[in-house]
């Protein structure tokens, strides 16, 4: 898998106070920014320094480079931190792609066969000798072929269909650092690169880069080549 979650997330509190973590009293900021710090020291040894996370990488996986990832790191004032996702161009690309294959073969359905294919359905799994069930498990789903997706099962459609929806689409997707001052842990910061992937020190060299230019909200002047995501959803 791409990455585990190792320790619990503090900003979950936060997520329940809508209030914009800009409007917070400065020293509460700085408080804070504070046990960010502290944080980003602790998962050093593991991340490497610079951000912190509630997520890593799967060290399973030799050279993993990732497509997302949400990180936490100080701002260059020292009352504000940034909530960050960095995602690649790609990653949108085939997230988009997913959305509307699925939204397709979904309006194809009835509502039998959607509850079938896409709702988790559990059945008994441990029962007690009295008959009480103790535990439930995931039922399996049977592997339907339809008439009318010409004899494929709904994942092999699903596939077909991203394969053809990836020449159809042309979004507009740009590198961007994008602000979100509505977030209520850090300021919000929306990550778009146009990489293959990223690890680690990847991660750094963006934050770098990103405050190197000031921290600004900007756009790249041109959008990601639609050709060359597509070539990279192929492969």
């Amino acid at each position: 898998m791409a990455s585990i979650e190792i320790h619990s997330n503090i900003s979950s509190k936060f997520e329940k106070n809508h209030k914009p973590f800009i409007l917070l009293p400065r020293h509460k900021r700085k408080d804070i920014v504070f046990r960010i710090k502290k944080d980003i020291e602790e998962q050093e040894n593991i991340l490497g320094g610079g951000f912190s996370s509630d997520l890593m990488f799967d060290e399973d996986v030799p050279n993993f480079k990732a497509q997302w990832f949400q990180i936490f790191f100080p701002g260059l004032r020292q009352d504000i931190f940034w909530n960050a996702t960095i995602e690649t161009a790609h990653s949108i690309f085939s997230e988009k792609i997913s959305r509307t294959a699925k939204g397709r073969i979904d309006s194809m359905l009835t509502n039998e066969e959607y509850e079938n294919e896409c709702l988790t359905q559990l059945e008994p799994h441990e029962i007690s000798a009295t008959g009480e069930v103790l535990s439930f498990r995931v039922k399996k789903k049977d592997h339907v072929r339809y008439k009318k997706f010409g004899g494929l099962t709904y994942h092999e459609k699903l596939a077909d269909l991203k394969s053809e929806i990836a020449n159809e689409i042309s979004p507009s997707i740009y590198e961007m650092f994008h602000h979100d001052y509505s977030c209520p842990y850090g300021i919000g910061l929306h990550i778009v690169v146009d990489v293959d992937g990223f690890d680690y020190e990847d991660i750094r060299q963006i934050i770098t880069k990103f405050q190197s230019i000031g921290e600004p909200d900007w756009k790249a002047s041109q959008s990601v080549s639609v050709e060359k995501l597509r070539q990279k959803e192929i492969c």
